[in-house]
This record gives structure tokens, sequence and C-alpha cells, in this order.
């Protein structure tokens, strides 16, 4: 909801950065507030959540679903942890 210009055809958040390339969106490995953060979590489906803030090598997310089945949560993780694939801006 936070990037409602992001389509609903990318499918599993684990496609989102071929989605995303598809899309023409640009895609990276380095983190900018807005962006979406891609990550390997969430079994074989992957898990995505809205880049709130950067402090340093430490980024701040907030995301749906990761804490519990319909719920917002927020946590800091470093911008270069194996669980990042990329991001998409």
């Amino acid at each position: 909801s936070r990037r409602p210009d992001i389509p609903k055809s990318w499918g599993n958040a684990g496609q989102w950065l071929t989605g995303a390339k598809n899309s023409g969106y640009e895609v990276s490995n380095e983190p900018a507030i807005g962006a979406i953060v891609v990550t390997r979590e969430g079994s074989k489906y992957g898990h995505v959540a809205f880049l709130e803030s950067i402090d340093g090598n430490m980024i701040n997310i907030s995301e749906m679903n990761y804490i519990g089945w319909n719920r917002i949560s927020y946590r800091t993780i470093n911008k270069n942890a194996w669980i990042i694939i990329g991001y998409i801006y």
C-alpha cells in the first residue's frame, strides 16, 4: 500500500525484482528511501518491505505479515545483510 505504483502482476515477492526489471523499474543493490526491499525470507515465496530510512549501513523497514498475518511491523537490518536480494526504486 506504500507504493501504489507497483503492479499486482509481479507474482510472489521472490519474483518482484524480475517483474520490476521487465516493467522498466530501476533495481539495484544500493538502498534508497522509499524503495522496496526484496528479501530471501518467506520460504520459497520471498518477502518484500518498504525502506523507511537509512542510518549509515543500517536500514529501517516497515513490512506486513512478517510477525503475523495482517500485522505491520518495523525492524532495522544491515543494508548488506545476506537476506537482501535487491532494491526496487
